[in-house]
């Protein structure tokens, strides 16, 4: 006979929000590598992620906090197709991220002396892969496929400010650094 057990998403969102706060809650200033080792240690599943993705809102991607304390904020981030975040950094926050599903497409930049951004490097992340951010850096994600791409990030020390790159050709957009503004602070 089979054994049949049912497990609701309120059960899932719970076990995965306990599993990343045992992961995370002792974590005091740690380094990138620390936050990378935290983040490989939960090889969460797209089943696993999905009561966290949500929809973009006021930005080009969907962003939900899963869990932060003062030292530590773990996000799930949804790029729909076709998107692309401005480029930005975190201010005094290290982040690492790990795509869960799709493909990543991850550029980090210098800045000229015109202080325009310079396309230092570009990486494709695929699931189970990694990318990472020091603080002050500049940097964009983007997926350019047909399909969703599903991240887990880690900041430290949480996010509370992103400055937003104006690149050629855009018009400096206030509105556009109130919304990264309004949405590290969430």
């Amino acid at each position: 006979m089979l054994n049949v057990i049912f497990i609701s998403w309120e059960e899932i969102r719970l076990d995965v929000r306990r599993k990343i706060e045992a992961a995370f809650q002792d974590m005091v200033q740690p380094a990138k590598e620390a936050l990378w080792n935290a983040l490989q240690s939960l090889p969460f599943t797209i089943t696993e992620i999905a009561p966290y993705v949500t929809e973009p809102e006021t930005l080009p991607y969907g962003r939900n906090t899963v869990f932060r304390n003062e030292h530590v904020e773990v996000v799930v981030i949804h790029l729909p197709p076709f998107t692309q975040s401005p480029i930005h950094d975190h201010g005094g926050s290290a982040a690492c991220e790990r795509v869960v599903e799709g493909k990543l497409t991850h550029a980090t930049y210098t800045l000229s002396s015109g202080s325009r951004p310079v396309l230092k490097k570009i990486e494709l992340v695929h699931p189970g892969q990694h990318c990472s951010v020091d603080p002050q850096e500049l940097h964009s994600i983007a997926n350019h496929t047909d399909k969703r791409v599903v991240t887990i990030n880690v900041y430290a020390p949480p996010l509370s400010l992103s400055n937003v790159c104006q690149t050629d050709g855009e018009a400096e957009d206030p509105a556009a650094r109130s919304r990264t503004r309004e949405h590290s602070n969430r």
